[in-house]
């Protein structure tokens, strides 16, 4: 089984939650982490995406997956710090076929990100299968 963690509100400090001690929900380790834009955050738009660069990287992620085009500042955040084993796409229905083919038997990976979005959909997508 694969477990599907969404969570749709733009609060970053809401994100902080999925990376407590392990980062584990309820016993189960977030593996591949799929973030999108995080909108209407103003002013604060390049610090937020870096930010979340910052937190993705302190929890030593095997892969993570950004959506979107303010996420350039999370992944030129991840270059600059010599990650490399992350993937982006423009918009959602672009990340489906890839996102599908990293998950195996046992991941959990989390959808976060604006409900604009549509993260929800590659949750469908998912589902589907």
């Amino acid at each position: 089984m694969i477990h599907i963690i969404h969570h749709s509100e733009y609060h970053f400090d809401k994100l902080r939650m999925y990376f407590g001690e392990d980062y584990t929900i309820n016993n189960i380790t977030i593996s591949v982490p799929t973030i999108g834009d995080i909108l209407e955050v103003g002013d604060y738009n390049k610090e937020i995406h870096e930010n979340i660069g910052k937190l993705l990287l302190e929890n030593k992620l095997d892969i993570i997956v950004t959506i979107g085009t303010d996420t350039k500042y999370t992944d030129k955040y991840l270059e600059e710090n010599n990650y490399t084993n992350y993937y982006h796409f423009n918009n959602e229905s672009e990340s489906h076929e890839k996102i599908k083919e990293l998950l195996h038997e046992g991941d959990a990976v989390l959808f976060k990100g604006s409900h604009a979005i549509k993260l929800g959909n590659i949750v469908k997508y998912l589902m589907e299968e």
